[in-house]
């Protein structure tokens, strides 16, 4: 499994999130984004290339997509 370097947010409601990207090389060329924070977290499948300069407000919102 290949990881980025995390990117820090924090969402509207003030929770402090990490982000990074994935690739599991067990289910071949598949990157994921995955969000965590101490109240769980997500993985997103579908997401943009330069989602490392997207705002916290941006980040936020893509958390919420599949």
């Amino acid at each position: 499994m290949v990881q980025s370097s995390p990117v820090h947010f924090t969402a509207p409601d003030g929770t402090f999130w990490s982000v990074h990207e994935i690739r599991d090389d067990k289910f071949g060329l598949e990157c994921s984004l995955i969000f965590v924070s101490d109240e769980g977290f997500r993985r997103v499948r579908a997401y943009p290339v330069h989602w490392r300069d997207l705002d916290s407000n941006e980040l936020w919102e893509l958390s919420w997509s599949r």
